[in-house]
């Protein structure tokens, strides 16, 4: 609670303090939908401050945002908030049941001890061989084929899927490959792509798809190595409350349009993100053939001018579900979509 209480008297001096105080008078009215909205919209500014000050801001805004949620009875978006919390600020173990509502409290709770019962490690150390991997000769491919590379699948926009469907001829394909990568070929990125493509063909397989097109793989192929990953058997609740995968058609940046172009899928998905209402009675007992993988990634692994602070990829395995399925809630999305536009 103290560690809680010297965050906020950060605020006192230093920005993003208005949102802080704008969000606790919005909670105090129980108006906690605005009161999200000023915290998440205060993240990227707090996300430019130099450390510790941004850790320390941004670990206060995911604090306000998980009990604003938890007031709105969303409590898979108060854990959410609450796991970038505890990987922001993991010296904090426990907050005073007297000062809090019984449901955060309980919520704040479960996600500690759920988070220090996972299997923790870093990328190395549970797909090994990355940092010594170096780029293999890409495999031949019919030009004609490029369409469905990782390339164009993964950074290709919607205008370039269809200008590559346009051409007829192998001189004019072989045109459209230059200039495609003359654009995303910043500082020696296509050297990196490749290197990430086929180290995640090797390393994730099982499926009918490439390893660099599933959904570990477009993560990987796109951001690269997380910073922690996270693992534990499943349980009852994140079985009910699974938000589903990619697919191959789904569109440019990592699977999916951005809000701009897609605005009713992106809003069917901030639906089923949010709609948890009735999954709070679940238990979270461990149920048999089923496992979670979180991918944990800071602000700095993102390419530049991702304005997101941390992102947290949470991958489900289950049987009759599938392997290692990507949970697309609106801000993992985001920063999928954000990635591909930056390189």
């Amino acid at each position: 609670m103290l560690a809680i209480i010297a965050l906020l008297s950060f605020f006192a001096s230093t920005d993003p303090n208005t949102a802080i105080g704008q969000a606790r008078q919005l909670m105090n009215q129980k108006q906690y939908e605005p009161a999200v909205k000023v915290l998440q919209e205060a993240i990227p500014d707090a996300a430019n401050l130099a450390d510790p000050q941004r850790s320390q801001a941004l670990s206060a805004l995911h604090f306000f945002s998980a009990m604003a949620y938890s007031a709105l009875e969303n409590e898979l978006r108060s854990r959410e908030e609450l796991e970038v919390f505890f990987h922001l600020s993991p010296q904090i173990k426990s907050i005073d049941p007297k000062k809090f509502d019984a449901r955060f409290v309980r919520a704040f709770s479960e996600v500690y001890n759920s988070l220090h019962n996972e299997g923790s490690g870093t990328f190395e150390s549970v797909y090994p061989g990355f940092a010594l991997f170096h780029e293999r000769e890409p495999k031949i491919q019919k030009i004609e084929e490029w369409g469905e590379s990782p390339d164009l699948v993964l950074l290709g926009t919607s205008e370039d899927k269809h200008a590559w469907g346009a051409l007829t001829d192998q001189e004019s394909r072989k045109a459209f490959i230059e200039t495609f990568w003359s654009r995303h070929d910043k500082d020696g990125f296509r050297k990196e792509f490749l290197r990430r493509v086929a180290f995640a063909d090797e390393t994730f397989t099982g499926s009918r798809q490439r390893g660099s097109l599933t959904d570990r793989g477009r993560v990987f192929v796109l951001i690269g190595p997380p910073q922690v990953i996270r693992q534990k058997p499943l349980t009852a609740r994140e079985s009910s409350t699974r938000i589903g995968g990619s697919t191959g058609a789904d569109a440019a940046a990592g699977g999916l349009k951005r809000p701009d172009q897609d605005p009713l899928r992106w809003g069917a998905i901030r639906a089923m993100a949010t709609d948890d209402k009735n999954m709070t009675q679940i238990a979270p007992t461990p149920i048999a053939k089923g496992g979670v993988e979180r991918w944990i990634y800071s602000r700095d692994q993102f390419p530049r001018g991702i304005p997101d602070a941390e992102a947290v990829f949470k991958f489900i395995t289950q049987e009759g579900y599938g392997d290692h399925v990507l949970q697309r809630e609106f801000m993992v999305n985001k920063v999928l979509a954000d990635a591909a536009t930056m390189h």
